[in-house]
């Protein structure tokens, strides 16, 4: 210890003081324990010597071990607590309900340490994350009053080496951040509990502090630990309330950039206001104790949106079952602390008050729409068909049930939605947060790549399939060099179809265009070679299934509705024969019918579908003789949703049928071993994705 000095003043006055019965002095050095002895003998007063150094936390429970009261002050040798201290506890204990398992802690350790503004906060396990770090201090400071049959519980030897590693410069941090995580205590800090909080030169603190640092970085990465961006799927809804959700993963004002508030595939998000926030985990838990908030605009706006439904109405309803609307300049501040939020439609269908509502661990209360409700499937939702049934009586009923549910919160997260609705998503949010607060909130604008489209909807795909991977791989942002590229084998554009998710993707300027044909056609690592650009176009066909990511058909849209015409579709095998635009390519140009004749071997007593771009050249094909097949006659994107619904695939040596066959890999798939003639300049060894078989061409 070495601290006589201070108790030399300190223990005659705590002996005086008429709320402490017994004073226990454990001795952690023996350096005391003698002149301590010698010095005073009075029945309060009961002083040990440990056997051997038990390390600050520990030395702690020791002395409260040997107390016989209800109540332990735990405070260190060299401050000091005169009666005011004692007098405001016994007042709070008083006329306040506290369960055996609340940790009273002191409101100011004087001069140096405030913790007035922690005063009639709930600080629990579910609670602290909205006042981390700011409270960290004030679980530093010890000095507090325990219950000694709580304190007797804990076992903190059985936490080594945390005890252990901690017993330094933050024991008493370790010592409260067990108590609430670990004991499931409440830590209250007490108005008028205040005491002299010296600081010197020989504290164990300032001794302590520099080979405790991180020791501190690990407290925190156990009890605050640290965001994660993977997707939270399956919880209930308290679980969600105490789970921290990366920022990085949020949506932020991603309405659309057409200022026309329509309806987006995604929600919008945060409005932008929250951009100015610089306090996430606060934003984000509470205590959800209060039941309801409404606080929304009496208006809707006309001009923006003529048909909404009138929220001064729906305002009216819930003032006539008790739910007041009030505005609040702390909304995102207050909204954890709510169960239920009112969230009327917006100036669109969809609201940011949806999102804000349930990212804060919130239910909103939405009335009933489809589209809504498809939007937010699976999130904890009340929803409505008439405001009238929304009463205080109604939401403490469901509330508890809702509280216990599992719920799948991953569409709440951007990374749920495929790559290129992500991209759109982003582009929205920066649109808008660039627009509001001039901040630039996903990615940087001046990393940008783009890809140069060349051919038919199969080689566009294969382009698209490298966008996404290198753009993922080297963190820059897609964008388009320009949508003029034809659809020359379709009617309506691939950006109206096929590719629509793609199309809102955004154009870009480019300072350059890198031709892969330079290179070859095989995969290989882009991010060195763009390095050097801020931004590029790169130029080639990407024939390689590694640019191809597994979930890179989330972003194309197929259509359905030819499948009605052909309901056996599952049952077939497709046969793909590519002629027209091959016959006389040097390269492309590949005898195949031994290749399809040792191909229909694979697939005895099957019956066929045959897709061509040739039909005349088909009919002349020797393998047809006694083969039951069909030849089907469908436009391309039809004939690509019905060769991706086959029970087998036997392809040609044609990008489209790749596509046909890599949209659905579980099932027997047969490519021709050789791509191209031996005379061809480039090399395909990664059209081969894995699970295919090979049948030899000659």
């Amino acid at each position: 210890m070495r601290r006589f000095d201070f108790l030399r003043e300190s223990i005659p006055k705590y002996l005086e003081n008429p709320h402490i019965t017994e004073l226990i002095i454990t001795d952690e050095t023996g350096d005391d324990y003698a002149a301590i002895t010698c010095a005073f003998a009075h029945p309060k007063l009961r002083v040990y010597q440990n056997e051997r150094r038990l390390g600050a936390i520990a030395n702690k429970q020791r002395a409260a071990s040997y107390a016989t009261c209800d109540y332990v002050a735990i405070l260190d040798s060299d401050n000091f607590a005169d009666i005011p201290y004692f007098e405001a506890f016994k007042v709070y204990v008083s006329s306040n309900v506290c369960s055996d398992a609340t940790v009273f802690a002191p409101c100011f350790a004087m001069p140096n340490f405030n913790y007035e503004r922690f005063i009639g906060k709930q600080l629990d396990r579910r609670t602290l994350h909205m006042y981390y770090p700011d409270i960290n201090s004030c679980l530093n400071t010890m000095n507090m009053i325990v219950p000694r049959t709580f304190l007797a519980t804990y076992k903190l030897m059985e936490d080594a080496p945390w005890c252990v590693d901690a017993d330094g410069a933050h024991d008493a941090l370790y010592f409260s951040l067990f108590s609430i995580f670990a004991k499931n205590a409440t830590f209250v800090v007490v108005p008028g509990m205040v005491y002299e909080h010296r600081v010197h030169g020989g504290s164990w603190y300032m001794e302590s502090v520099e080979r405790s640092r991180g020791v501190y970085d690990r407290l925190m990465d156990r009890f605050f630990p640290k965001p994660t961006t993977a997707i939270v799927k399956q919880m209930n809804l308290g679980e969600w309330q105490a789970t921290y959700k990366d920022e990085s993963t949020c949506i932020v004002q991603a309405s659309s950039m057409n200022v026309d508030d329509a309806w987006m595939p995604f929600p919008i998000g945060m409005q932008f206001t929250y951009g100015k926030m610089d306090m996430t985990r606060r934003l984000q838990m509470g205590p959800h104790d209060k039941l309801v908030l409404c606080a929304i605009g009496a208006e809707t706006d006309q001009r923006r949106r003529p048909s909404g439904k009138n929220r001064a109405s729906i305002l009216a309803t819930l003032a006539m079952n008790g739910i007041q609307n009030g505005y609040t300049s702390m909304y995102f501040q207050e909204l954890p602390s709510y169960k239920f939020v009112v969230s009327p439609e917006g100036n669109g269908i969809d609201c940011h008050r949806h999102y804000e509502a349930l990212m804060a661990g919130c239910i909103p209360i939405i009335e009933r729409n489809p589209l809504v409700e498809a939007k937010y499937a699976g999130c904890p939702v009340l929803w409505t068909d008439d405001y009238s049934e929304i009463t205080p009586e109604y939401l403490e009923q469901v509330y508890p049930e809702m509280l216990d549910k599992v719920y799948d919160f991953s569409r709440l997260h951007i990374g749920f939605y495929d790559f290129a609705t992500r991209c759109h998503l982003k582009e929205c949010g920066n649109f808008w947060m660039k627009r509001t607060l001039n901040k630039v909130w996903y990615d940087d604008y001046k990393h940008m790549i783009g890809v140069n489209f060349m051919g038919g909807l199969g080689n566009m795909l294969f382009q698209l399939a490298a966008l996404q991977h290198i753009g993922q791989r080297t963190g820059r942002v897609v964008r388009h060099q320009d949508k003029l590229h034809m659809s020359p084998h379709a009617t309506t554009p691939y950006w109206s179809t096929i590719l629509s998710k793609w199309d809102r993707i955004g154009l870009g300027r480019f300072d350059v265009v890198i031709d892969e044909m330079k290179n070859s056609m095989t995969y290989f690592d882009w991010a060195p070679g763009l390095s050097s650009y801020p931004s590029a176009i790169l130029s080639g066909y990407f024939q390689d299934h590694q640019y191809v990511a597994d979930d890179f058909g989330d972003t194309l849209v197929l259509p359905t509705e030819v499948l009605t015409k052909y309901p056996d579709i599952g049952s077939k095998v497709f046969i793909h024969v590519r002629g027209g635009d091959y016959h006389g390519n040097a390269d492309l140009d590949v005898n195949l019918d031994k290749y399809y004749g040792r191909a229909i071997a694979k697939f005895p007593g099957a019956s066929f579908v045959i897709f061509t771009n040739d039909e005349p050249f088909l009919l002349t094909r020797p393998w047809l003789a006694g083969l039951d097949y069909q030849i089907v006659r469908e436009n391309e994107l039809d004939t690509l949703t019905l060769m991706s619904k086959c029970a087998g695939a036997i392809c040609a040596n044609s990008t489209f049928s790749w596509w046909g066959a890599w949209l659905n890999r579980n099932r027997t798939i047969v490519f021709p071993s050789r791509w191209v003639n031996a005379s061809a300049k480039h090399k395909y060894e990664g059209i081969y994705f894995p699970g295919v078989q090979l049948c030899e061409v000659e």
